[in-house]
């Protein structure tokens, strides 16, 4: 049993569950061909409070709640929870809300175009061209020089600040004030229970990935997450040895880069474990 539960089988695993997990959660009560979709649940929430006007989709989603939460209890879990941020704001901010409007063009996040194309839907594969390209671009600038500048420490109470206000979004869908506002028709009328949303976002928190070369050291891919610190870290990592890469946690500021952080060092006890 003890060989069976090595990093790799227990991350494939957790792969296969989420995955069934986000298909069946359609059949659970989430609008069809959206078991999970991030940027759309997103969009849900800010309806919810008002902040769009379109009736038939605003709900408060309890998946997104649970994501924040995840990561919170997970970095919490492996003492990596520390409180940090970066530099150049205005282009983060800018970058965050070009993914966001490119995701709600194309009808989805990158977990829900996945699901998407296991679903049969092939015009989860426009997206996922787009996707590619955007990686592609992303890169090229990344090798020339382009960098947002790394993640520094910051005030804890900073820290605290977004798990504060998911806390808040979890009474509201409990409680239900009168001032939210919820569809009665369309996407945002179609939902799992609380409970469930809740459960699978808190269990999809993170789930980081690296490939090496068992005799030369060399990492040959970096995957899974989704955080917007990806394409850097993949730029940093990959085509570099074990040992001579700078760790994840120093260059990210996302729970992607902590998780990553820990997927390198078990691949260096595995490699060291190995010579």
């Amino acid at each position: 049993m003890q060989r069976f539960l090595t990093p790799r089988t227990l991350i494939i695993l957790g792969g296969l569950i989420f995955g069934a997990l986000g298909a069946f959660m359609v059949n659970w009560g989430n609008p069809p061909n959206m078991g999970i979709c991030v940027a759309c649940f997103i969009r849900d929430i800010a309806g919810a409070l008002s902040l769009h006007q379109a009736s038939v989709v605003q709900y408060t989603r309890p998946e997104i709640i649970g994501f924040v939460l995840g990561a919170l209890i997970t970095a919490f879990s492996f003492g990596e929870w520390r409180a940090r941020g970066g530099s150049s704001p205005i282009i983060r901010f800018v970058l965050g809300a070009c993914v966001m409007i490119g995701a709600l063009v194309f009808l989805g996040c990158p977990i829900r175009m996945m699901l998407r194309i296991a679903g049969g839907d092939l015009n989860g594969i426009t997206a996922l061209t787009g996707m590619v390209v955007g990686v592609l671009v992303g890169i090229f600038f990344l090798k020339r020089g382009f960098n947002l500048g790394r993640s520094i420490k910051i005030q804890p109470t900073v820290g605290w600040i977004m798990p504060a206000l998911m806390v808040g979004l979890l009474l509201f869908a409990i409680f239900q004030p009168s001032f939210l506002s919820t569809s009665e028709e369309g996407p945002g009328a179609r939902f799992v229970p609380l409970w469930v949303a809740l459960l699978v976002g808190l269990g999809k928190a993170a789930n980081m990935k690296l490939t090496f070369d068992k005799e030369s050291s060399i990492i040959v891919n970096s995957s899974g997450g989704g955080c917007p610190d990806i394409p850097v870290l993949y730029t940093n990592l990959v085509e570099k040895k074990l040992t001579e890469v700078p760790r994840p946690k120093d260059i990210g500021f996302t729970l992607c880069a902590r998780m990553l952080d820990r997927a390198l060092e078990e691949c260096i006890a595995l490699w060291k474990g190995g010579e």
